[in-house]
This record gives C-alpha cells, sequence and structure tokens, in this order.
C-alpha cells in the first residue's frame, strides 16, 4: 500500500535517525555505549530492578544488557543479591562508586537536555511531546485495527 505522506514519512525517519545518532556520539564522547547510559539511568531512577525489567524498560536485549552490567560489575559499580521473593532473580543497584559516576554521567546528559529543552521554550516541549504522544497512540490504534 502506497502512503500518501511519503516525505513526511522520510521526514520522521530522518530525525529519529538523526537522534539516535546524536546520543550515540554523546555516549560515545563519554567512554561508553548509549546502552550504557540507559542502563546507568535505569539503576539511578530505581535502585533495586532485576536485569529483565532494565530489558523490559529499553527494548534491550538479555545478551547487551547482561554484558552491560558485567562491565559495570567489573569496575566496581554494581552489587547484586538474591531476590528475598525469587532467589532465582538478582536484584540489581549501584555501589557507592557506581553511583558517583552515573550521576556524573547522567546528570551531564540532563544538563544538556535541559539546556536543549529550554531553548524550545514551553510551547516548543509541549508541541514536541503532544505530537509524539499523538503519533504513539495512532500507531498502537492502527496496529489494533489492522491485526
Amino acid at each position: 500500500m502506497e502512503t500518501a505522506f511519503p516525505k513526511d514519512i522520510q521526514d520522521y525517519y530522518s530525525w529519529w535517525r538523526r537522534m539516535n545518532a546524536l546520543y550515540h556520539d554523546w555516549a560515545e564522547e563519554h567512554g561508553v555505549s548509549e546502552y550504557t547510559v540507559y542502563v546507568l539511568h535505569t539503576l539511578l531512577e530505581k535502585q533495586g530492578c532485576t536485569q529483565k525489567q532494565i530489558c523490559e524498560e529499553w527494548i534491550l536485549s538479555k545478551q547487551t544488557v547482561n554484558s552491560i552490567l558485567k562491565g559495570l560489575g567489573q569496575k566496581g559499580y554494581l552489587k547484586s543479591v538474591p531476590s528475598v521473593a525469587d532467589g532465582r532473580k538478582k536484584i540489581l543497584s549501584l555501589t557507592d562508586a557506581g553511583e558517583r559516576y552515573a550521576r556524573k554521567m547522567i546528570g551531564e546528559l540532563s544538563v544538556l537536555e535541559g539546556k536543549v529543552m529550554e531553548r524550545m521554550g514551553e510551547r516548543g516541549r509541549k508541541q514536541m511531546n503532544q505530537s509524539a504522544n499523538l503519533f504513539c497512540d495512532l500507531f498502537e490504534e492502527e496496529r489494533r485495527n489492522h491485526r
């Protein structure tokens, strides 16, 4: 089926790829992958989570997250303890050194994002978020309607 909006869809893919590249490049400048940034963000936000929760939150493979967690553990940034509810699962959290490392990195990213958001202005931020949420809502609706 041919779409009535090929230019708009190409523009959408263009800015989506560009945004991913910007985050990729920022992470690379800080010596990590963007996936490591995502994992650190979750570990900071949810002290005491599982590998599965990280995978689900960022839609990352178990292998990718496991590799990142292993690297963080080798640097002394991660601790894990068996879950009280299910001893087969490990509850992950940052060590003090890991928390300092993550707060510095995520803090720098947050400052950058904050400066961008400030320059966009309230109206621009609202438009961006409303449009992105509308696109997601309608995408989900269309998927449901065409199953």
